[in-house]
């Protein structure tokens, strides 16, 4: 899911990657 493509879907990643 890249939303916004840029940064957001980094940060997004890194936010669930956390919360596994």
């Amino acid at each position: 899911m890249d939303i916004g493509g840029g940064g957001i879907g980094i940060a997004h990643r890194a936010i669930e990657n956390s919360n596994a």
